[in-house]
């Protein structure tokens, strides 16, 4: 198979990614070069093949086989640190990012069934992009909040240095602690985490109403109106409730 030079959107992305990798520590200043193609072949080509990118990589080689070395070799160079060119990148982008809001999920996953994956990452235009993770070996998703705080505490730091202050996590049903919650408040986050449909909802005096996954009656609305907790975990003053922004939207969330 022969490789022929990149035409059309390439060139242009490949020039306005460029500069964005140059202020990264590099050994050599080709493998910035190198990592600008791969960026655009990949957005091009919507896929994390490294074959598919090579019909969007300039590149001197007349054997395709060339080029995909070229980026495997890049790829498993043991003198690229990845921090050190995804650190000022991500840094770059929030100090930026202006008085919007920033959301952020936390999330865990299973890596080959002995680690377990922390992660925080900023949402935008409906992507994940990573901001500070995390590895322990642990065999489960669900993870402790003295591990997450580290974690947390971290993605803190960076944004307290950026000017960053008005934030919202959003996290899943395995985060829902109060000591979780109790330290996003000290940040002054704002937080939505989901909570399960077996979760019991209680009055102000204590009394116990209904669980979540039940919670359609005026009894219900009322007491999660007013002070809703669960008696087994004191959520304390708390929206227990989630419903759709807009009337069209019937989904639960």
């Amino acid at each position: 198979m022969k490789t022929e030079n990149a035409t059309g959107d390439a060139p242009r992305l490949y020039q306005a990614i460029l500069p964005h990798l140059h202020p990264a520590l590099w050994n050599d200043v080709r493998n910035a070069r190198t990592l600008a193609w791969m960026v655009s072949g990949l957005v091009l080509s919507q896929s994390v093949s490294i074959p598919s990118w090579l019909p969007h990589i300039h590149s001197q080689a007349t054997v395709a086989q060339s080029t995909e070395r070229r980026c495997r070799r890049w790829l498993e160079n043991p003198a690229i640190a990845p921090g050190s060119v995804y650190g000022p990148l991500i840094t770059r982008a929030l100090r930026d990012w202006g008085p919007h809001s920033l959301t952020l999920a936390l999330d865990t996953s299973i890596l080959f069934g002995r680690f377990c994956l922390i992660r925080v990452a900023v949402l935008y235009r409906g992507r994940a992009v990573p901001l500070v993770s995390r590895v322990l070996e642990h065999a489960s998703a669900q993870v402790g909040t003295e591990q997450l705080l580290p974690v947390l505490a971290e993605v803190k730091g960076l944004l307290d240095f950026l000017g960053l202050h008005d934030v919202r996590l959003l996290a899943d049903r395995g985060f829902c602690d109060t000591a979780l919650m109790g330290w996003l408040r000290v940040c002054g986050w704002h937080f939505r985490i989901r909570i399960k449909s077996s979760l019991i909802l209680a009055a102000p005096d204590g009394q116990r109403v209904c669980t979540i996954g039940k919670s359609n009656s005026q009894r219900a609305k009322r007491a999660a109106s007013t002070t809703s907790r669960s008696p087994d975990t004191d959520l304390g003053r708390c929206v227990a409730l989630g419903r759709p922004r807009t009337a069209q939207s019937s989904g639960r969330w």
